[in-house]
């Protein structure tokens, strides 16, 4: 009896020694919290796997996602978000089942992109260059998600993106059709131009202003940048850019250059801007007449004054407006 004892547990000791038979890594997949799954949410780990297919990357973790009824969310128009700084993912619940859909695919792409691209770094280098690196980058992230969502719910985000022809503009509106629409656009173009090595190697060195996200013509094949940039007269004033993003807003304010303001706002060439008694000084190099002339009539509109010189085929123009 001793013997056999002892030779249990020889043996049980010589089988744990032994290398042991590899095992296949557990695949990431979807926890939800928040109380009963509902409906939009029971298959997460499908649309996990639909994304993942979609892009053509594989997620690295797995993915806690909050379910939250609409009465402990204080902004009733929030749908959902994700947090890069706390990998946080949460979904409102309470909209209809499609929105809350849309609203889980899309956070979770951002859950994605995460893993990959590590947000939380790309934001914080964006953040010191100002708010149209910002913007710009912001546009990318929010645009490849919002394709995500076009195409795998075949929902066309760019019927809703257009501004009210009267009216005030809705500033948080106009931000949302920029990185929503215009980004995807440019998520879009990207991928055209290369494939997804296209929008990776976009994610590794990001737009560090809006007017890349918006000259989709800059990404066709053949295009061949000016040798020349051009330059504004010199200034004595610290001068700081806006942005073509600023410059279509500043548009759109009044009805009456509201229509032509994303467009006009691409002739841009150059610009910058400075405080001065009170006023914002604005300068822009305009490559077309017409948009030179719209952004006279949209400081007037606006309660400024201005000074330009305006040739043929372009002109500079200096704003004096009130604080925007």
């Amino acid at each position: 009896m001793k013997h056999f004892a002892a030779f249990a547990l020889l043996l049980a000791a010589s089988c744990a020694a032994s290398p042991s038979t590899p095992t296949a890594p557990v695949a990431p997949h979807v926890v939800l919290e928040g109380g009963d799954t509902p409906e939009f949410a029971a298959d997460a780990d499908a649309i996990l796997a639909e994304l993942e297919a979609w892009r053509g990357l594989r997620f690295r973790e797995d993915l806690v996602v909050s379910i939250v009824p609409q009465s402990e969310v204080e902004d009733e128009r929030l749908n959902g978000w994700y947090e890069s700084s706390t990998k946080r993912l949460v979904v409102v619940e309470g909209k209809t089942d499609r929105m809350s859909r849309g609203t889980l695919l899309h956070e979770m792409f951002h859950a994605l992109q995460d893993q990959h691209f590590d947000l939380a770094r790309l934001h914080a280098e964006a953040d010191p260059l100002g708010e149209d690196a910002r913007r710009a980058l912001r546009a990318l992230i929010e645009g490849e998600a919002m394709l995500a969502v076009s195409e795998l719910m075949n929902y066309d985000f760019e019927q809703h993106a257009h501004l009210p022809e009267t009216g005030p503009i809705d500033v948080e509106r106009f931000e949302k059709i920029f990185h929503y629409g215009a980004g995807l656009r440019y998520a879009r173009a990207l991928r055209e131009a290369g494939g997804w090595e296209r929008v990776d190697a976009a994610f590794a060195d990001p737009p560090r202003t809006t007017a890349e996200v918006l000259h989709l013509e800059r990404l066709e094949p053949g295009y061949v940048a000016s040798s020349e940039t051009p330059e504004l007269p010199p200034s004595d004033d610290a001068a700081f850019p806006r942005g073509q993003y600023a410059v279509a807003l500043f548009l759109a304010k009044p009805e009456a250059t509201r229509a032509r303001s994303a467009e006009a706002a691409m002739h841009v060439l150059a610009e910058e801007a400075w405080t001065e008694r009170g006023e914002l000084v604005w300068r822009l190099l305009f490559d077309e007449a017409d948009a030179a002339r719209l952004a006279i009539e949209a400081a007037k509109a606006q309660g400024g004054r201005t000074l330009s010189a305006i040739g043929e085929h372009g002109g500079l123009v200096t704003l004096y407006l009130p604080s925007l």
